[in-house]
């Protein structure tokens, strides 16, 4: 998310907002902030300095120093929407989610037609599960602007998480129709492909996000996730080390390509991999699930077993490590 709202004043005769924005426009915020502060001495309760500053500072990653300027702008003037969806920003990307749906509400309650409070809004409903509320957040905003592609995209994650896929592909679609080189809808798009198992279109929404961004390390990730499910596994390796070039911190993009290098039998590097995934997350379950497998294969029940047992720390209700496990103990005669 991250529409940053700049609060233009036609009226306020002080030229170090009009000299700040102008800074803003093009980049120099470290000089914004100084016009800025040099008009917040002049008037220091003018909201729309305070709420231009705190853009300064957000987009110099000081999100402390920002939102205390949003902060003093919505107090400053009770029905100065930007800064409260600004705050509301900061608060989400903080987590404070409960905080965050207030400051939004707060915005919406001044302008109702305010999308990006909607859209915000309709993010944190996303965060804490409440699908329907976010959806509903999404159409509003779609309604008062159909181009909104922000609103189209986060809805077809939403549609994503809830298995439906076929509504996703929809919402991911109407945001292409509107920028076709917005690569996150591209490769939104893929995934619920994936969740179909339709691969073969997945691969192909993969390869359109490469082709505008060759160095999208979840792209070549997923389109190598879907060769594997296709069961062409030297051109699924391919795409997991052009993936791990460029990001070699993703915990599952380890485990995909040690899975796969188990479906080649390549069973010692395929569990050099999967440790490394569970090196990056000792919480990954199906690492442990699968680490399980190959030394199974390599007649190493004893440590399988160990595997299982870690998979089953995590969740005890986790039935393919419970399933594999009892099949061993079975074949060995000891007693579950």
């Amino acid at each position: 998310m991250g529409i940053l709202n700049i609060f233009k004043t036609k009226n306020d005769g002080n030229s170090f907002i009009k000299k700040g924005n102008k800074c803003l426009d093009h980049g120099k915020y470290d000089e914004a902030i100084k016009y800025f502060d040099q008009g917040l001495k002049i008037n220091p309760e003018d909201s729309t300095l305070w709420n231009n500053r705190g853009v300064a500072f957000e987009n110099l990653g000081k999100k402390n120093e920002a939102f205390k300027s949003y902060d003093n702008a919505s107090k400053l003037d009770p029905k100065h929407f930007r800064s409260r969806q600004n705050k509301g920003v900061i608060l989400y990307n903080w987590g404070e989610y409960e905080n965050a749906l207030k400051c939004f509400n707060e915005a919406i309650n001044i302008n109702s037609k305010y999308i990006e409070a909607l859209h915000g809004k309709g993010l944190v409903f996303g965060k804490i599960n409440k699908n329907k509320e976010a959806i509903e957040c999404f159409d509003k905003a779609i309604s008062i602007n159909p181009k909104f592609i922000y609103a189209w995209y986060d809805k077809g994650l939403v549609f994503g998480k809830i298995n439906k896929n076929k509504e996703a592909i929809e919402c991911f679609d109407k945001a292409i129709s509107i920028n076709s080189r917005f690569v996150d809808a591209w490769q939104g798009k893929g995934l619920a492909f994936i969740g179909i198992k339709e691969h073969q279109e997945a691969i192909k929404c993969f390869d359109k996000a490469l082709k505008i961004n060759p160095k999208n390390a979840e792209s070549w990730h997923q389109k190598g996730f879907s060769f594997k499910e296709l069961g062409k596994y030297e051109e699924a390796i391919k795409c997991f080390d052009k993936a791990l070039e460029l990001d070699s911190n993703n915990f599952m993009l380890w485990c995909n390509k040690g899975h796969t290098l188990e479906k080649l039998g390549k069973y010692q590097e395929s569990l050099e991999h999967i440790d490394k995934s569970i090196m990056l997350y000792p919480e990954n379950i199906y690492a442990f699930y699968k680490k399980g497998n190959v030394l199974t294969k390599l007649g190493r029940n004893e440590e399988a077993i160990e595997s299982f047992n870690k998979a089953l720390e995590i969740n005890r209700g986790f039935e393919p490590a419970l399933n594999t496990q009892k099949e061993i103990l079975k074949a060995k005669k000891y007693k579950i």
